[in-house]
């Protein structure tokens, strides 16, 4: 049973590191894609108040800076 187990859990983390690669590449070749929605439309599910739109913006200027 231990057997099995451990191939599974080596499937799950073989799949993990595939989903990974991919999600980069995707990211990759889509960095230099502009935005089309615009922002209220991208945002019409979320609940955020000002102060964490706040701190998202604070994160976001960092991360460009």
């Amino acid at each position: 049973m231990t057997v099995m187990f451990d191939n599974e859990i080596r499937a799950k983390e073989q799949i993990d590191v595939l989903y990974d690669t991919h999600m980069q590449e995707v990211m990759l070749a889509r960095k230099n894609d502009v935005g089309t929605i615009p922002l209220k439309e991208a945002l019409i599910d979320e609940e955020l108040d000002f102060d964490e739109i706040m701190t998202i913006a604070d994160r976001f200027d960092e991360n460009i800076a």
